[in-house]
């Protein structure tokens, strides 16, 4: 258990120094704000401050597997649902001051000086969050479906990497494509909502298909 909470300190501090790192020298360099999206092209989109994060976590995915680390067996169980209402009530507590502070008040009224500071905390109320759920998610899963699967499960289970892979792209294609109705989703917590679904399953169902190009399953 040391071990792991050592190891989750020292990936919330390299992820929360890569990406405020990251947010600062957009702003001040290119004048590009946090979390906001950067377009090339139609179907491509990417957020420069989440870049670093996405590369960090897609690699750690990589190397998590059986033939590897084994991070899934190697969790500690029991701790799931302590993991995952620490990391709520951190949210809900240290999470909407820098929210409201930004999307209220600090949009650069006050400088750039206190609109950085927020975003400091932010940064790390994000990072720190996504380390402690992550964690608490997998166990949770682990534990709660640690069962032998039929047909359907050995499918899912074997394109679960594919669609790991693949689901930005679906991001990026469904967000694209409710673009401009905002009648019908009017805010990013409904857009997520209503995407979210169609990306786990078209990821899933595009995964399997390029799985069953001969070779490719041994990639996917």
């Amino acid at each position: 258990t040391k071990q792991w909470v050592v190891g989750g300190c020292v990936l919330i501090c390299v992820l929360f120094t890569l990406m405020y790192a990251t947010r600062v020298l957009d702003m001040l360099a290119f004048n590009v704000r946090p979390a906001v999206f950067i377009s090339r092209g139609p179907f491509v989109a990417f957020m420069p401050d989440y870049f670093v994060v996405y590369v960090i976590a897609f690699t750690l995915g990589i190397y998590s597997g059986p033939a590897s680390w084994n991070v899934l067996a190697r969790l500690p169980s029991g701790y799931a649902c302590w993991w995952l209402t620490i990391g709520g009530i951190w949210w809900v507590l240290a999470g909407w001051v820098p929210n409201v502070l930004l999307l209220n008040r600090m949009s650069m009224q006050f400088g750039i000086g206190p609109f950085l500071g927020s975003w400091l905390l932010r940064t790390f109320v994000e990072q720190s969050f996504c380390v402690v759920w992550s964690a608490g998610l997998l166990v949770l899963f682990r534990d709660a479906f640690n069962i032998q699967p039929k047909w359907l499960g050995r499918h899912i289970i074997n394109g679960a990497y594919g669609a790991y892979i693949i689901h930005p792209l679906m991001i990026t294609l469904f967000a694209r494509a409710l673009m401009g109705l905002d009648a019908v989703a009017p805010s990013a917590v409904v857009n997520a909502a209503l995407i979210s679904p169609l990306v786990v399953v078209s990821a899933w169902l595009v995964a399997a298909l390029v799985r069953a190009i001969p070779g490719l399953d041994r990639v996917l």
